[in-house]
């Protein structure tokens, strides 16, 4: 499954993804909390070089990394439909990731949830959202990751 660029916009950038910054050259300080959603997992699995540098970057500083569930599965069904695995060897690369990194996976609650939707609701009504499948997930990820 070899190095490939990653797919997700916020982690594009292998030496300096925008993911660990609070401005363009503000790299993480003490205690940071980070969550992971479902193109980072996939990012983590297929490049090494990714992995590489997101170890050196939360080595020092980072107090803890989450991701949910939702993402977990989402980052699944990428790595079968796009990236040829089988659900076994799909599964099987998260949970070492996972515990490689350290990283917790939370579970979705109903409040998360609601919140998540009020989110979606909220910023459908305000702007046009055409083809955008993935959208109501993710703000029901960034929900449970900010609870």
């Amino acid at each position: 499954m070899g190095s490939e660029k990653c797919i997700s916009k916020t982690t594009y950038n292998y030496k300096r993804p925008s993911l660990f910054m609070k401005k363009e050259d503000d790299l993480i300080i003490d205690n940071e909390i980070m969550g992971f959603d479902a193109n980072v997992l996939v990012d983590l699995v297929n490049s090494q070089e990714f992995k590489e540098d997101l170890k050196a970057e939360t080595t020092f500083g980072v107090l803890k990394i989450y991701t949910t569930e939702l993402a977990l599965s989402e980052a699944r069904n990428v790595l079968i439909k796009k990236k040829d695995y089988s659900r076994d060897e799909a599964t099987k690369e998260l949970q070492y990731i996972l515990s490689e990194l350290n990283i917790t996976k939370i579970s979705h609650i109903g409040s998360a949830n609601k919140i998540g939707k009020d989110w979606f609701n909220k910023i459908r009504n305000e702007m046009r959202i055409e083809k955008f499948s993935t959208f109501y997930n993710d703000c029901k990820i960034l929900s449970a990751l900010y609870n």
